[in-house]
């Protein structure tokens, strides 16, 4: 075991296992964890007895943002050390690398797909994430889909390539979930969750552009109902369905609205109108 000293808040813990599931596509695997949390601590000890996922792992060991200059909340502190960690595998020459958060889960050792698509892109700008919940995707091939716009960061490979993209315009970044969602377009991810992450309200979740509104609130009634802070793999299965079943109410409604439009909106606008002969009969009583 090695300790390497990033900065005065950041400092990696370097050690080897004999074998990992993903050593044949990538090179290292970094656990970023917030010091001071036993739970934590211990969720990664414990999802490490599971499965190793490379032979060289890095625990990113942090501070937190009170004991960074220039940083006020736990989503920059969270873009500062993704980007440390970019930097520290650029300098060792490393090509993918998988970055997990510490209270990822592993659900399943199912690699065969993932590291033959590692492989075949590693010399291109790629993102792979090994769970996500996905907004916007199209299959890629029979068990891979391509994500447009998909959110998450607990458990993602990336490409030398990738990250570099990201190095570039650091100073722009203020949510790391929000960059790659909006800015990154080779994103990836298997069509089961492979390692999820426990939904709850944390410090982090208090930075969502959502917090304080009703949406923050309902989505984790969601999460609660389908107990996902627990079984996180339920809550994919549950967005994924929904999802596709949203898109193709909206290509019905298109594909109608193109092969017989006047009877879309005649349709339209019967409703319509019987809404506001409703509205119109209530407020003349």
């Amino acid at each position: 075991m090695k300790i390497i000293e990033i900065n005065n808040a950041i400092k990696l813990c370097y050690f080897t296992v004999t074998e990992g599931i993903y050593d044949s596509s990538v090179d290292a695997t970094y656990i970023i964890h917030l010091l001071g949390n036993i739970e934590r601590t211990n969720n990664i000890l414990f999802q490490l007895q599971k499965f190793k996922p490379t032979k060289k792992i890095y625990i990113l060991l942090n501070k937190g943002f009170k004991y960074k200059e220039n940083i006020d909340n736990s989503a920059q502190d969270l873009v500062d050390c993704n980007l440390s960690i970019f930097r520290h595998a650029n300098s060792q020459n490393y090509n993918n690398i998988l970055v997990l958060e510490d209270d990822f889960i592993w659900l399943s050792n199912d690699v065969k797909d993932i590291n033959y698509f590692c492989n075949l892109h590693k010399n291109k700008e790629f993102l792979f994430y090994l769970g996500t919940l996905p907004f916007v995707f199209y299959p890629y091939n029979f068990t891979i889909y391509k994500g447009v716009i998909n959110i998450m960061t607990h458990s993602i490979i990336y490409s030398a390539k990738a990250r570099n993209k990201v190095l570039e315009y650091p100073e722009k970044i203020n949510d790391i979930d929000l960059y790659l969602a909006l800015n990154q377009f080779n994103k990836y991810f298997y069509y089961y969750t492979i390692c999820g992450q426990t939904y709850s309200k944390t410090e982090n979740s208090k930075t969502w552009f959502v917090y304080k509104t009703p949406l923050y609130d309902l989505f984790f009634d969601v999460v609660y109902f389908f107990k996902a802070d627990v079984y996180p793999a339920q809550f994919f299965l549950f967005w994924f369905v929904s999802i596709i079943i949203i898109f193709i109410i909206i290509c019905c409604i298109i594909i109608l609205m193109l092969c017989n439009p006047e009877t879309f909106y005649y349709i339209m606008i019967k409703k319509l109108f019987k809404v506001r002969c409703c509205y119109c009969y209530y407020y003349s009583l």
